[in-house]
């Protein structure tokens, strides 16, 4: 089985506006206008002989003094196909010099400038029904875009034209009927535009939209393999948030509750054990190509580990189940060994791709050689297992599922097909001593796996991706009990004040070579809120608290549409249109983590402006989330929040006796409730919370105080008392 591009109905062929329009390495060529950019992608692409440009004003000056088309390709380091299209197509010296001389070619780091990505992905998206990466994109030398695809082969053939001939027909075009290029382009603009203000429904929202959210993606669930739909499976985490808060709904249909919980868990369990699961180092690779988990494509994202993480976590605290929280210890071990930087920050990515040598003696680079084992490299491997080397062979073999049929270029992609009880049954080992060599076995494979050559790693530093991060390290901190995520939160949340902040004051979107990068887009601003909310919740230290309500009002300033909306990134007179969308993709969409921040802001402040705020980004979208609701997922969210019920639980007192009411507070499953730590040498919260004051004062010992709505129970200082209280307000 082998990996598919993400657009490969998409590769056959370029629709110009709705209407289809129809080598050898280079030499040693000097280095192209990318030569000095910070991002890995560009400069991976610094020495074709492409005479690529950054997004930016030189390249757009040269279109229009030369009356060219803009040749724009989008794409990030750790994309499989974007390799792939940069060995195939920007190394080759044809397709290299007709570019040069026809075209003025772009490239561009979706990473570094998600909005210009935006703005091309959807127009795509809109031309050819959906779109991916590497993105491919012709524009006007006013950057109104008239044709694009993904990727494509160099050449293809006469059915599916490739790049060459591709470029050659667009060419043409340009050169002898430039009337339908304009028309194409005046089309795209068309599909790029969209109202500046959303249009609301007439009705409010209720939890009739979640419900029917869940019900939605009932219709489209694989019940035999977890996941939804039946090709590529992604891990949705938007999705698997919104159905977690659904199954404690105690509004909706307990009928409702069961299938978003058994939705839940069925994608959950199918991927811990499958192959988009990394058995031996820990986290999770982006996607599969396949519908049983199977065979992923192995690039490794900080943003799906950091999301990942914090849904393990939290359906560990709904089931107890053993396997979610290692599963969740995993992902964070990975992060702290492979993508953590010495001053605490968090890289981007893993490429996919890594080095092997090739049967002709020469190094390549292949898709997952890093991951891939065949029985005899396993067998090998465990032979440093001394006396017990047959045994775990045996166990490892059943464990893994390792037989004659293999997955992926002879090799196998390993996953658990069995439990270790079942696997030790299997291959005659006593079942007391099945776990211990398991985890040998693990061992001794992620050992000699160290050896290999280890794929590209991306050390860009970007802000929403490392706001996430610190989310999901305080909310693990909070739910095992262990100190040190929270100390890799501060650390990372430390860093970012001290580093990701622009001349000009404002957030960075991005940090790489030693310098901040563009302006940060909506999406930073609100995974950096929440993650320091939860690393305010998970330590008490109302530093962080400050920072989010600094960062929720330069947010507000910059990049509030004066109608309780938001943009999804600056101003840029450049791009066509100014991108924002309610869609959830890979990552939650920017409003709806907004929304939840807001709404999470004016519980623990009591502040009303902030919930008002709040309640007007959802109603802003109303009409969408009323229309798709499982594509609104992160949106979903935060009316959850909004329509409870919420509990409200502060715990005073001295740091140390406030511990335990805080352990009891941060145990179970209570997506709707805020923490707010009020240690005595700390007043900041309650000196704008005056209701909490007489509790911050009070002398003696530590105590907590839990609220739902606008009651309040008996201020306790017993953890049975909280636990008892807490385990009665939740539905």
């Amino acid at each position: 089985m082998r990996s598919k591009p993400l657009m490969a109905s998409a590769a056959a062929r370029i629709a110009l506006c709705g209407a289809f329009v129809l080598g050898a390495c280079a030499a040693e060529l000097p280095l192209n206008h990318l030569d000095g950019q910070t991002s890995a992608y560009l400069r991976e692409h610094a020495t074709n002989p492409v005479d690529w440009y950054p997004w930016g004003d030189e390249a757009f000056a040269k279109a229009a003094s030369e009356n060219k088309p803009i040749f724009l390709s989008i794409g990030y380091a750790s994309c499989h196909w974007c390799h792939v299209m940069e060995r195939e197509s920007f190394r080759d010296a044809e397709i290299a010099d007709f570019l040069n001389r026809h075209f003025v070619a772009i490239k561009v780091d979706r990473e570094e400038r998600p909005d210009v990505d935006a703005v091309y992905i959807a127009y795509v998206s809109a031309l050819n029904g959906s779109a991916g990466w590497p993105l491919t994109v012709w524009l006007t030398p006013e950057l109104a875009p008239f044709a694009g695809t993904t990727y494509l082969p160099p050449r293809g053939d006469e059915e599916n034209p490739g790049l060459l001939p591709i470029l050659g027909r667009i060419e043409s075009l340009w050169r002898s009927d430039r009337s339908r290029i304009v028309a194409a382009a005046s089309q795209g603009l068309d599909l790029l535009r969209t109202p500046d203000v959303p249009a609301t429904s007439a009705g409010p929202l209720t939890s009739a939209a979640i419900g029917g959210a869940v019900s939605a993606l009932a219709q489209d669930f694989d019940a035999e393999h977890g996941g939804f739909g039946r090709g590529s499976k992604f891990p949705g985490c938007p999705t698997l948030t919104m159905l977690a808060r659904a199954s404690t709904r105690p509004d909706i249909e307990p009928v409702v509750r069961d299938r978003a919980r058994a939705m839940l868990r069925g994608t959950l369990d199918a991927m811990v054990s499958g192959g988009i699961n990394d058995h031996l180092g820990g986290g999770f690779h982006r996607y599969t190509v396949d519908r049983a988990w199977r065979v992923p494509h192995f690039e490794k994202m900080l943003s799906d580990q950091a999301q990942l993480t914090t849904v393990y976590t939290d359906v560990w605290r709904m089931t107890a189940d053993d396997s979610y929280r290692r599963a969740a210890l995993g992902i964070l071990a990975y992060v702290r060994r492979d993508l953590t930087a010495a001053d605490g920050c968090f890289y981007a990515s893993e490429d996919a791709d890594s080095a092997r040598i090739g049967q002709d003696g020469e190094t390549e680079r292949v898709e997952g050689a890093f991951y891939l084992w065949t029985r005899e490299q396993v067998g090998s491997a465990l032979a440093a297992l001394g006396a017990d080397a047959a045994q775990a062979t045996a166990l490892a073999e059943s464990l893994y599922g390792l037989t004659d049929e293999t997955e992926l270029d002879g090799a196998h992609v390993l996953r658990r097909v069995r439990t270790i009880a079942d696997a030790a049954a299997g291959c005659g080992v006593e079942p007391a001593e099945a776990p211990a060599l398991a985890e040998r076995i693990a061992a001794a494979l992620l050992a000699e796996r160290s050896k290999r050559p280890r794929p590209l790693r991306d050390d860009k530093i970007v802000t929403a991706w490392n706001g996430t991060m610190i989310s999901a390290l305080a909310r693990a901190a909070a739910a095992f009990g262990d100190p040190q995520p929270l100390a890799d939160a501060r650390r990372a949340a430390s860093w970012l004040r001290s580093h990701a902040l622009r001349a000009d004051g404002g957030l960075a979107r991005s940090w790489a070579g030693g310098s901040a990068g563009a302006p940060a887009v909506a999406a930073d601003y609100a995974g950096l809120i929440a993650g320091l909310i939860d690393l305010f919740e998970a330590s008490g230290e109302s530093t962080w608290l400050v920072w989010a309500i600094q960062l929720q009002d330069e947010l507000d300033a910059r990049l509030g549409d004066g109608h309780g909306g938001y943009f999804d990134a600056p101003a840029d007179p450049k791009l066509p249109v100014r991108p924002r969308s309610p869609f959830d993709g890979a990552e939650p969409a920017a409003i709806g983590i907004i929304a939840l921040n807001l709404h999470r802001l004016g519980s623990i402040l009591s502040d009303d402006r902030r919930r008002t705020a709040a309640d007007a980004a959802i109603d802003g979208q109303a009409e969408i989330i009323s229309r798709v609701p499982r594509a609104t997922c992160s949106l979903l969210c935060a009316l959850d929040q909004r329509l409870g019920p919420d509990l409200h639980v502060a715990i005073a007192g001295d740091a140390e006796p406030m511990q335990p009411l805080l352990v009891v507070a941060h145990a179970g499953y209570r997506p709707r409730q805020v923490t707010v730590p009020l240690p005595r040498a700390d007043p900041f919260v309650s000196q704008r919370v005056p209701e909490l004051a007489a509790l911050q004062a009070t002398t003696g010992a530590a105590r907590a105080l839990v609220c739902s709505g606008t009651t309040c129970l008996a201020p306790t200082t017993d953890p049975l008392v909280l636990a008892r209280q807490l385990s009665e307000q939740s539905p």
